[in-house]
Protein backbone atom coordinates (compact mmCIF):
# COMPACT_ATOMS: atom_id res chain seq x y z
CA UNK A 1 0.00 0.00 0.00
CA UNK A 2 2.97 2.32 0.55
CA UNK A 3 2.36 5.09 -2.17
CA UNK A 4 5.75 7.17 -2.88
CA UNK A 5 3.08 10.08 -4.42
CA UNK A 6 3.53 11.83 -1.47
CA UNK A 7 6.97 12.44 -0.96
CA UNK A 8 6.93 16.06 0.29
CA UNK A 9 4.72 15.00 3.66
CA UNK A 10 7.43 14.21 6.08
CA UNK A 11 5.72 12.10 9.27
CA UNK A 12 9.54 12.00 10.72
CA UNK A 13 8.61 14.82 13.26
CA UNK A 14 8.29 14.18 17.05
CA UNK A 15 4.62 15.18 18.32
CA UNK A 16 5.10 16.59 21.97
CA UNK A 17 7.66 14.36 22.35
CA UNK A 18 6.29 11.03 21.18
CA UNK A 19 8.74 8.56 19.78
CA UNK A 20 7.11 6.64 17.26
CA UNK A 21 8.03 4.56 13.83
CA UNK A 22 5.12 3.85 11.45
CA UNK A 23 5.49 1.60 9.03
CA UNK A 24 5.33 2.63 5.65
CA UNK A 25 1.73 1.26 4.78
CA UNK A 26 0.81 3.74 7.87
CA UNK A 27 2.95 6.73 6.33
CA UNK A 28 0.71 5.72 3.37
CA UNK A 29 -2.85 6.16 5.13
CA UNK A 30 -1.72 9.68 7.08
CA UNK A 31 -0.68 10.85 3.84
CA UNK A 32 -3.45 10.00 2.43
CA UNK A 33 -5.63 11.71 5.57
CA UNK A 34 -3.20 15.05 5.37
CA UNK A 35 -4.35 15.44 1.73
CA UNK A 36 -7.48 14.66 1.97
CA UNK A 37 -7.75 17.35 4.69
CA UNK A 38 -5.59 19.62 2.86
CA UNK A 39 -8.05 19.50 0.03
CA UNK A 40 -11.04 19.90 1.75
CA UNK A 41 -10.05 22.89 3.60
CA UNK A 42 -8.59 24.49 0.11
CA UNK A 43 -5.12 24.95 1.26
CA UNK A 44 -2.59 25.27 -1.47
CA UNK A 45 0.45 26.35 -0.01
CA UNK A 46 2.51 22.74 1.46
CA UNK A 47 4.37 25.25 3.78
CA UNK A 48 1.06 26.82 5.36
CA UNK A 49 1.40 26.15 9.28
CA UNK A 50 -1.82 25.18 9.10
CA UNK A 51 -1.20 21.73 7.22
CA UNK A 52 1.05 21.23 9.83
CA UNK A 53 -1.26 21.65 12.31
CA UNK A 54 -3.33 19.04 10.71
CA UNK A 55 -0.77 16.71 10.14
CA UNK A 56 -0.06 16.62 13.72
CA UNK A 57 -3.44 16.12 14.88
CA UNK A 58 -3.82 13.12 12.54
CA UNK A 59 -0.45 11.75 13.59
CA UNK A 60 -1.74 11.75 17.34
CA UNK A 61 -4.70 10.38 16.08
CA UNK A 62 -2.73 7.80 14.34
CA UNK A 63 -0.48 6.99 17.65
CA UNK A 64 -3.98 5.93 19.31
CA UNK A 65 -4.49 3.51 16.80
CA UNK A 66 -6.52 5.01 14.57
CA UNK A 67 -6.25 3.53 10.93
CA UNK A 68 -8.97 4.66 8.70
CA UNK A 69 -7.57 7.82 6.16
CA UNK A 70 -11.24 8.98 5.63
CA UNK A 71 -11.91 8.72 9.50
CA UNK A 72 -8.18 10.49 10.34
CA UNK A 73 -8.84 13.17 7.42
CA UNK A 74 -12.87 14.07 9.35
CA UNK A 75 -11.50 14.02 12.68
CA UNK A 76 -8.57 16.28 11.56
CA UNK A 77 -10.62 18.54 9.90
CA UNK A 78 -13.18 18.93 12.70
CA UNK A 79 -9.98 19.79 15.34
CA UNK A 80 -8.96 22.32 13.05
CA UNK A 81 -12.66 24.09 12.83
CA UNK A 82 -13.29 23.75 16.26
CA UNK A 83 -9.53 25.49 16.44
CA UNK A 84 -7.46 26.01 20.11
CA UNK A 85 -9.45 25.10 22.74
CA UNK A 86 -7.95 27.33 25.77
CA UNK A 87 -8.78 26.03 29.25
CA UNK A 88 -8.73 28.60 32.17
CA UNK A 89 -7.18 27.83 35.35
CA UNK A 90 -9.77 28.87 37.85
CA UNK A 91 -8.67 29.32 41.66
CA UNK A 92 -10.64 26.66 44.01
CA UNK A 93 -12.73 27.99 46.65
CA UNK A 94 -10.83 28.67 49.88
CA UNK A 95 -11.59 25.33 52.15
CA UNK A 96 -13.02 25.31 55.85
CA UNK A 97 -10.60 23.52 58.26
CA UNK A 98 -13.58 20.75 58.27
CA UNK A 99 -13.12 20.24 54.75
CA UNK A 100 -9.20 19.83 55.06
Amino acid sequence: MFNPAYPEISFSMAVEGEQETFDPDTIAVLAVAVEGARRELRLIDCNDPAITEIAKTIIRLALQGERDPIRLRDLAIEYFRAGPIIVEARAEPERSDDER
